[in-house]
């Protein structure tokens, strides 16, 4: 099945680099060794979300995803033990946040010419470049803060490379009246075309996590609200999933005119609105002023 998952991305994924067809997943052996090495001399934070991808098959499948997408700039969140960053290191303007302190010791010899950053939730992503790609094997702790920025800044990014926790992969790509739809579903999908591209199971980490992981794949479309619009649609979308089983439209009465509210089907709630719609409705969105 892993190489079976390497040739179906190999044979799909659009002008890989030689590097990465010549030597293969072979690129990426021993990483468990060294992932173990790592534990036994530094311990492991679980508070960190500390589940290093050491699969060479799934890290492979993963570059050659980032590799078909070329940016101006590239950010990797959650680099650890600079495994995937391996992949990356050939790309222009490279950014990688770790917290670990030891990490980033690790990281800062490894790969001297990316920027090295700590907490990726005290970044200004208002003040980036237009048109960056967004990576990482994601932390489940900040799985929300990252696609929540995705969200909000819709010029800074052609688009991202995730791994997280599958069910909320599943989250985001859900369709309308399924009970997955979440605050973050239409939101996304306005901005960017969503695919689960491959489901990774426990065994692929070290340590394995109790759940099952997902790579989703986010390409921005061709056409997509700017960064204000976008902002107002997060706001809209938080407030229709406040109280997920009150109809949508006495949630929405007081920041909507009439005429937007008459729009929204009778009896509907937040998972049945059309991303198309919420959208058309977050351009008339008034928040309400708070005294």
């Amino acid at each position: 099945m892993k190489r079976s998952l390497w040739r179906e991305h190999l044979s799909s994924t659009k002008k890989p680099s030689p590097r990465f067809v010549q030597e293969g997943p072979s690129f990426w052996e021993g990483l468990h060794q060294e992932a173990k090495g790592y534990f036994s001399s530094f311990g492991r934070s679980q508070s960190l979300g500390q589940n290093f991808l050491v699969d060479p098959f799934a890290l492979h499948a993963i570059s050659l995803l980032i590799e078909a997408r070329p940016s101006p700039w590239t950010v990797e969140v959650g680099a650890g033990l600079g495994f995937l960053t391996r992949g990356l290191s050939h790309r222009p303007h490279l950014t990688l946040f770790e917290l670990d302190l030891s990490l980033l010791s690790r990281l800062s010899s490894h790969f001297p010419n990316a920027s090295l950053l700590g907490d990726f939730r005290d970044w200004d992503a208002s003040s980036a470049p237009p048109n960056g790609l967004l990576v990482g094997n994601i932390p489940y702790s900040l799985s929300g803060s990252v696609l929540s920025l995705l969200a909000r800044y819709p010029s800074r990014f052609i688009g991202s490379i995730l791994t997280l926790q599958r069910e909320v992969a599943q989250r985001v790509a859900a369709p309308i009246h399924t009970k997955r739809r979440g605050l973050l579903s239409g939101p996304l999908q306005a901005i960017y075309n969503v695919e689960v591209a491959r489901r990774l199971p426990p065994g692929v980490f070290a340590p394995p996590p109790r759940v099952h992981s997902a790579v989703l794949v986010l390409d921005r479309n061709e056409i997509f609200p700017d960064d204000k619009w976008a902002h107002n649609h997060l706001a809209l979308m938080k407030l229709a999933f406040s109280q997920r089983r009150k109809k949508v439209a006495n949630l929405l009465s007081h920041v909507l005119p009439e005429k937007c509210l008459n729009e929204i089907p009778d009896g509907a709630r937040a998972e049945d609105l059309p991303t198309s719609l919420s959208l058309h409705l977050s351009s008339f969105f008034q928040p309400k002023k708070t005294s």
